[in-house]
């Protein structure tokens, strides 16, 4: 039995930075590999049944994404920007970190307090970090002053760097913030 559907979409998106990265490395355009990651979200939802666990999902999603980006790049008439032997160099190596680097506590402890924090900071975090939107972009999106949205990141940094070193400190790994 494989993967339910929303611990799929969890496991993905915890992976979501990585495997927009080597989205990004395939295809040259921000952009375009936030459209291709969609396309990887997709297909993680119609096929979470087949894949046997959170391990599998990474490669699973690594192999789809590739596809999926070099489909998207003849769709969009691109010029693949590298040849077929550098994107499996590139699919190696980004296998091998995945596999040497141990768990970063710091980033799971992360991870943890991100999902604690409102739906409205939570949202605010997305915007930021994940949409690299400007603080002007939220202000108008919100409909509230660039200092407002500037005061409420602050806090939100505070509470979760109060709540990661709260984390590793239960893990004594408090050293690692």
């Amino acid at each position: 039995m494989g993967l339910d559907h929303d611990t799929a979409l969890k496991a993905l998106l915890a992976q979501r930075v990585e495997l927009v990265g080597y989205i990004r490395a395939i295809v040259g355009d921000r952009h375009l590999a936030e459209d291709v990651f969609q396309e990887v979200a997709l297909a993680v939802v119609r096929k979470h049944a087949e894949i046997a666990d959170e391990v599998h999902l990474g490669g699973w999603a690594r192999t789809a994404a590739r596809f999926e980006a070099l489909s998207a790049m003849r769709r969009a008439r691109r010029d693949q920007p590298f040849d077929d032997a550098l994107i499996d160099v590139i699919d190696q190596r980004w296998q091998a970190s995945q596999e040497a680097a141990p768990p970063d506590p710091a980033l799971a402890a992360l991870r943890v307090c991100c999902e604690r924090l409102p739906p409205s900071s939570q949202r605010l975090v997305t915007w930021r970090y994940h949409e690299n939107r400007s603080g002007a972009e939220m202000a108008q999106l919100l409909g509230r002053p660039v200092n407002t949205v500037y005061v409420t990141l602050s806090r939100i940094h505070r509470a979760l760097t109060a709540c990661v070193r709260e984390q590793l400190a239960r893990l004594g790994d408090a050293d690692a913030v």
